[in-house]
């Protein structure tokens, strides 16, 4: 399944990624840690969540043209 998503978009959910998952300051997210749920439109028009693919290896290309 593909997932369409613009360079803001991108950035913005790997912002809340790394930084929304923590409320304590001193504690960064290292790997490993579980990511919080979030969903994201596919190109069928449907919604695909994060909880779909728990237990699932993930690939997040991030691609930009800066």
């Amino acid at each position: 399944m593909l997932l369409q998503l613009d360079g803001l978009t991108s950035i913005g959910v790997i912002h809340k990624a790394v930084f929304g998952m923590s409320t304590d300051a001193n504690k960064h997210p290292t790997v490993g840690d579980a990511l919080p749920d979030w969903s994201l439109p596919t190109l069928e028009g449907t919604e695909q969540r994060s909880g779909a693919l728990r237990g699932k290896r993930v690939l997040f290309f991030i691609w930009g043209s800066w």
